[in-house]
């Protein structure tokens, strides 16, 4: 198999095993799920993490996975916070897949001038819809309050979600039968 284009500083081994599962993802989607988990693992431990302080398993609800982590830049004054809700298929995940997945996304931002906030929420089946969007809220609350407290501004809150983490966020920010629903974003 021949790699064409470089993926930033990913060995071509590692470049190669990416390729071949391109054909064969859905076959196993956890095993090839993990496999890029991998892959990735040793890149993500070389990216950059100075200039951040991280605080870490700060509640912003009652349950014991209403919890986030916030990444801050040394130099925080009144930075923009990013939220980050991780995905899971609505029954599973965590804010911390391993130790630099999804830390990795909030220490990007981070770096960026953003206080980065890292979000746990309640899963299903004990938990239903709108507990997602309900969690989203919560938290989106406990950073507006403590923000500034962290160097961040309240005011500019970007939140970003991934797979099960988004369909959170929308429900959040968009489901008009959801009584969180701002309507714009």
């Amino acid at each position: 198999m021949t790699v064409t284009a470089p993926l930033g500083n990913l060995p071509e081994a590692a470049q190669r095993e990416l390729a071949a599962l391109g054909p064969v993802w859905g076959r196993d989607i956890q095993r090839h799920r993990d496999a890029v988990l991998e892959i990735y693992r040793p890149v993500l431990r070389a990216a950059p993490k100075s200039g951040v302080t991280v605080t870490r398993d700060i509640a912003y609800g009652a349950h014991p996975r209403q919890v986030l982590d916030v990444y801050r830049p040394v130099d925080a004054r009144r930075a923009p916070l990013v939220l980050f809700v991780h995905g899971g298929a609505f029954v599973l995940g965590a804010k911390d897949v391993n130790e630099e997945v999804y830390a990795n996304v909030l220490y990007y931002f981070a770096r960026h001038g953003y206080l980065g906030l890292n979000i746990e929420y309640r899963l299903a089946p004990e938990f239903q819809y709108p507990s997602g969007a309900e969690d989203v809220a919560a938290a989106v609350a406990w950073a507006r309050r403590h923000a500034p407290a962290f160097g961040g501004d309240p005011d500019r809150v970007v939140l970003v979600g991934h797979s099960a983490g988004g369909t959170h966020v929308a429900g959040y920010a968009y489901d008009p039968g959801s009584r969180f629903a701002t309507g714009h974003g």
